[in-house]
């Protein structure tokens, strides 16, 4: 989630470059204008958009990446064995063990699922089978 919800930020940003570019206001009084510190009406100035006719978009505050996430070697390594055996994370992680790849059960099963690999609501396999036999 971004650090700010309100949906006329942009507009706000747009006009307070406006104002420093095109009306020749000094960024101290557009800070105080805008009710933000001076630095970050420099930093709004900056922006590759910052023409004064568009809005400069709220950036996401949610971080890129996860400390702990696999190596991008180990997710790759994860998925062609996944695509070769066509079996579940347990096979993968069995097959990965061999190779001495360091890696948990769990974490075979997870890459699975976001590479869309995994038979999860796909018409056809047995668990979207059972669910119409039902009915």
């Amino acid at each position: 989630m971004a650090y700010t919800i309100n949906p006329h930020m942009g507009k706000v940003r747009r006009d307070a470059v406006r104002l420093v570019k095109y009306r020749g206001w000094s960024m101290r009084d557009v800070a105080k204008h805008v009710g933000v510190e001076p630095s970050t009406i420099s930093r709004w100035c900056k922006h590759p958009w910052a023409t004064g006719w568009h809005d400069i978009p709220t950036k996401s505050s949610a971080p890129k990446t996860h400390p702990n996430a696999l190596p991008k070697e180990v997710v790759v390594a994860i998925i062609e064995k996944r695509m070769e055996h066509r079996r579940c994370g347990q096979v993968v992680h069995h097959e990965l063990k061999k190779e001495r790849v360091a890696v948990r059960c769990r974490q075979c099963s997870a890459p699975l699922n976001v590479a869309t690999c995994s038979k999860k609501g796909v018409p056809g396999s047995d668990r979207t089978t059972r669910r119409r036999d039902r009915k």
